[in-house]
């Protein structure tokens, strides 16, 4: 007797890149307050956690049995990406170019491992 498989569908959550995102009334006023520049060290921190980790999913799957989803996927992702890249590798690329000051530089690759995303 043959194995009766499911299909890998019933596998996979389902995920609309297209429907807004789950968030909090604390996630609003972050993004609100770093859109109108009056945001704190936490808010500008949460903010950008918010929008790499939800708007974008940067760190989810990007796999979507709908190819046209699959490619709304993709393209948050690289857009999580590229945020990911500025805030923890762009700085390392001026300061070769010599466009940021010699303490600034050490400043960042003395960080720890808690200030990155």
């Amino acid at each position: 007797m043959a194995d009766q498989r499911d299909s890998w569908d019933q596998f996979i959550p389902e995920l609309n890149p297209i429907r807004f995102k789950d968030f909090t009334a604390a996630d609003v006023h972050a993004v609100r307050a770093v859109a109108h520049g009056k945001a704190n060290e936490d808010q500008q921190k949460r903010a950008i956690k918010y929008i790499i980790e939800h708007v974008c999913e940067t760190y989810n799957e990007q796999w979507r049995a709908d190819p046209s989803q699959k490619d709304v996927a993709i393209g948050r992702r690289a857009v999580g990406l590229n945020l990911v890249w500025l805030v923890d590798k762009a700085i390392l690329k001026l300061s070769k170019a010599g466009n940021v000051k010699q303490e600034v530089r050490e400043a960042f690759e003395k960080r720890g491992k808690d200030d990155k995303l």
